[in-house]
């Protein structure tokens, strides 16, 4: 049975204060690094780097840090392509399954499961009947929470966020989540 990656979070794991002990000594430990607060409580808003990602991703002005922090960790972590950011949206709006996903996204997401895998981005879940290394039968799930709900609910619905409509959205959550626990 494969041991789940223990995590810990710290405000203080930033690319304005970057411990390489700390990292290093969390991946032997085999300890995913998260962090959870807006970039640096928006203190280095000015950065030049901040700056030209915020003006990639088409977010000129410092607003909710937590609404643009999906699209942050997107621009960061899964640079290089449309696909691995494709497959997490496919996964955030409920395809789990990989021939679902692979519908969704019309490719073959196998490779971009592994790597984001591999960044602690998603996780592989077999049933616990099963056997890991012989099974098909295989869920992939976001890991992170906030993640997985900017991805289904902010980006679903950003234009209205974006206008100021972000209280009408709160029942639809709601709903969502109460469906998901039936």
């Amino acid at each position: 049975m494969r041991r789940a990656a223990r995590r810990w979070s710290t405000r203080w794991f930033s690319p304005f204060s970057y411990r390489r002990t700390l990292l290093e000594a969390c991946e032997e430990r085999g300890i995913a690094l998260e962090g959870y607060s807006p970039l640096t409580h928006g203190r280095d808003i000015d950065h030049p780097e901040i700056a030209e990602i915020a003006e990639r991703l088409g977010r000129t002005r410092p607003g909710a840090p937590l609404l643009t922090e999906g699209d942050l960790v997107l621009a960061t972590e899964v640079e290089g392509s449309e696909q691995p950011s494709a497959v997490l949206h496919a996964i955030a709006g409920g395809k789990t399954r990989h021939n679902e996903i692979k519908d969704g996204i019309r490719a073959e997401p196998a490779r971009t499961l592994d790597r984001l895998i591999d960044l602690h981005l998603v996780e592989r879940l077999v049933p616990v009947t099963d056997d890991a290394q012989r099974t098909r039968r295989r869920l992939y799930r976001i890991t992170d929470n906030f993640l997985a709900f900017h991805l289904g609910m902010v980006t679903q619905y950003r234009a209205e966020i974006d206008r100021g409509l972000g209280a009408s959205i709160l029942p639809i959550g709601r709903d969502r989540r109460a469906g998901a626990r039936r």
